[in-house]
């Protein structure tokens, strides 16, 4: 890990302004490989739930360049991942409850399931029937569709 990432990190707590830094200097640090490109290829774009969604805009030849360099900017800015990972479990997670709670929980706020009968076995079911996942266990499965958007949004953001 970089200097710049695990001085971050060393405090365990990145505040909005540490994200917005790091963030930002991800994403120069891919487009500055791309001179003289408007708009740049690499962007930004903030979802529903607070968090930055980044796309990339460019040619097949840009795409593998890209490959090549995101990784290293993605280890020098955001810790590989973590600085961001560590920001928005603190932002949306703060109880610290396991990823399958916190599906479950925008399940049952949206409506889409019981809060007494629905839990972890069948989440995991109505997943992998949702997804074509031969290990799941079928006889679990309530017929909750996670390709419907309510659903997939609380796999997505657990909200």
């Amino acid at each position: 890990m970089s200097d710049f990432s695990r001085g971050i990190l060393e405090d365990k707590k990145i505040t909005g302004d540490e994200y917005e830094d790091a963030d930002s200097r991800y994403m120069d640090c891919v487009n500055a490989n791309f001179p003289g490109r408007v708009p740049p290829p690499y962007g930004a774009e903030p979802q529903p739930d607070g968090t930055i969604a980044h796309g990339f805009d460019g040619t097949k030849e840009d795409l593998a360049l890209f490959d090549r360099i995101e990784p290293a900017c993605l280890r020098e800015y955001l810790g590989d991942g973590a600085i961001e990972s560590v920001y928005w479990q603190s932002i949306k997670n703060p109880q610290g409850l396991p990823l399958e709670q916190l599906i479950i929980n925008c399940l049952v706020k949206k409506g889409l399931v019981d809060p007494d009968t629905y839990g972890v076995d069948q989440l995991n079911a109505d997943i992998g029937v949702s997804f074509n996942d031969p290990s799941a266990d079928l006889s679990k499965a309530t017929g909750l569709d996670f390709n419907r958007e309510d659903a997939e949004h609380c796999c997505t953001f657990q909200q």
